[in-house]
Parts: structure tokens; sequence; C-alpha cells
């Protein structure tokens, strides 16, 4: 049964306004949820695509039961910045921090290289707690990065947050949905038993550019 979306809008301004939304939402499979972030504004001027929707990544999930992450996006992962970070991982208030590297710089720093579906899928988790109780917020410096500025050839990085979690130039707003998240499509999320590593990914990234907002919630 699908339930109410809970909505908190941070930094944003009207609803049609946002040039990206975070979203927390329930999969199929019980107890599994995933977030993953949709750029939904304009190629900022002197750029010409997309890199990716969400480059530095820090966000904070609450609840009433243990967050246990289960996986997270492969192209956060590189031989600079290793893997994501986990922070309370375990419990009622874990935190994601992770950099993904631009199309640039990823061949010259080990890294499996961006990620430029819309939407990006980030990482997935196991929560068993009350729904209504789930939380969550971006923290710290999240950005965006995009490519074809000739006065930026290693990619030009705007800002939702700087690391202070102050606004950037681009709004956003956050989301938690419930019930409506195949999990055919993200099989690929789910780790080797006592791992936090994803399953491989090939053949993956078409069938990622397939999810988004698949319904509206209903209250």
């Amino acid at each position: 049964m699908k339930q109410t979306m809970s909505l908190m809008i941070l930094f944003a301004g009207s609803a049609g306004a946002q040039d990206a939304t975070f979203v927390v939402q329930e999969t199929t499979q019980d107890n599994l949820y995933v977030v993953f972030a949709q750029f939904l504004g304009s190629i900022p001027a002197n750029s010409t695509s997309l890199d990716t929707a969400w480059a530095d990544t820090r966000f904070r999930i609450t609840g009433d039961a243990p967050i246990t992450f289960q996986g997270f996006n492969p192209a956060y992962r590189s031989d600079l910045f290793g893997d994501p970070e986990y922070t309370g991982d375990g419990t009622t208030q874990a935190e994601f921090q992770a950099i993904m590297l631009g199309s640039a710089v990823a061949p010259l720093l080990g890294s499996s290289g961006p990620d430029s579906s819309n939407p990006l899928l980030a990482a997935s988790f196991h929560y068993d707690g009350s729904p209504q109780s789930l939380g969550f917020s971006l923290f710290g410096q999240n950005s965006a990065i995009f490519e074809g500025d000739p006065s930026s050839p290693f990619g030009r990085f705007e800002l939702y947050l700087d690391a202070l979690g102050n606004p950037g130039s681009l709004s956003f707003n956050t989301s938690v949905w419930f019930g409506q998240f195949p999990v055919e499509q993200i099989d690929f999320f789910i780790p080797a038993p006592g791992t936090l590593a994803l399953t491989p990914l090939a053949l993956i990234a078409a069938r990622r550019r397939r999810v988004g907002l698949r319904d509206e919630p209903v209250s």
C-alpha cells in the first residue's frame, strides 16, 4: 500500500524551480531503500552537458531503528579517495560521504569514471523501522559537475551546499517516498554477504537511466 510522501524543502525556491531533487525511496524488497539524485535544472552557460548530478556527496539518514548501508555506486570509488565513508552505520543516525570524479580527471586518478545517468543512484541501505520516522538531509559540500566549458577543462563544479552547509548556486529539495521502486531495477545494489561492495555493474548503465520518480504519491 502506498503511503503519503513526506517532503522537506531546503534552500529551494518554488517547487518548479529546483535544479535538483534528492530522493530516498523504499523498494519492493523488504526494508531496502535507495538514495538517488535527479538533476532538473538548466546546464550552466558555457557548459554543454551534465557530467554527474551528484559529485561531492554528503547525506544523513535518521530513523527509529538501525540504518545499515548495503551498497554504493562504484563511480564513487577511486584510488585517490577510496570507497565512500560511513559514519554511524548500524545506528539510528548514519552518514554517507563520497566523491565522484569528473570525466576529465577520473582516468588519471584510478576512478571507474563518472556516472552521467539522470537520475543517478547513489547508495542503498537497510532499515526496518517506521517509515514515518525516516529522515533524510544533505550536509557539508554537495555538488554537480558539468563539462564542455572551455575555461574549465577539468569540469565545472557547481554547489548545492558548500563545505559549511551554506546554500550554493544550485537549488534543490529532498524527499522521502515509499513503496514505489521495483526491486529488479536495483538488484545491482545488493552486496555480497558481509561486505559493502556492489555486485558488478555490467550493462546496468542503460537500465539506470530508466529509473525516476515513477509514480505520484497518494495521500
